[in-house]
């Protein structure tokens, strides 16, 4: 029952890899932004953001946005929850998205900003979240090399956040 089970997630990881890996090669960012999306909510009732996924980050990130991750990643001890303390893609610790609209915010010749807009409430009128996603053209492929979530007073970036983990002793 286990190896069948092991098996089965097993394959599944596999396939989300394989799909990861292919799924945007040529395709605009907005397109990569709804995939994700798409392939975070794929189980129903369970969310998991694909940037948790190494495979993920390495075919999305650019290269500075791996560094600073792999930097962040480097002061974890065995054992320990991680320097990440929510999900960046729902903008939340219990994640959850309702309503999503994703659309190009703005574009120049070598960075697109993706906003993505949705709620974390299924409440139709709960408030509505925003993560915006800076990719820039490195080589001939988009890569995402910024994410900043909740825009205001209670703002947060993935480049501060990496900064600031990395430099954090433990």
């Amino acid at each position: 029952m286990q190896r069948r089970h092991f098996l089965t997630g097993l394959g599944i990881m596999l396939g989300l890899t394989a799909t990861s890996r292919a799924a945007w090669a040529g395709e605009a960012p907005k397109e990569i932004i709804e995939e994700l999306y798409q392939l975070s909510a794929a189980k129903k009732g369970e969310w998991q953001s694909m940037f948790l996924q190494p495979a993920v980050r390495n075919r999305t990130f650019s290269k500075a946005l791996l560094r600073a991750w792999a930097a962040a990643d480097a002061g974890n001890r065995p054992g320990e929850s991680g320097w990440l303390d929510f999900d960046i893609m729902s903008s939340s610790q219990d994640p959850s998205v309702n309503g999503l609209r994703v659309t190009v915010a703005s574009e120049a010749a070598t960075k697109i900003t993706v906003r993505a807009i949705f709620r974390v409430e299924p409440n139709p009128k709960a408030r509505m979240d925003q993560v915006l996603y800076d990719f820039i053209l490195e080589g001939e492929e988009w890569r995402l090399d910024e994410v900043r979530g909740n825009p205001g007073a209670d703002q947060w970036s993935l480049r501060k956040l990496t900064r600031e983990a990395a430099a954090f002793k433990r």
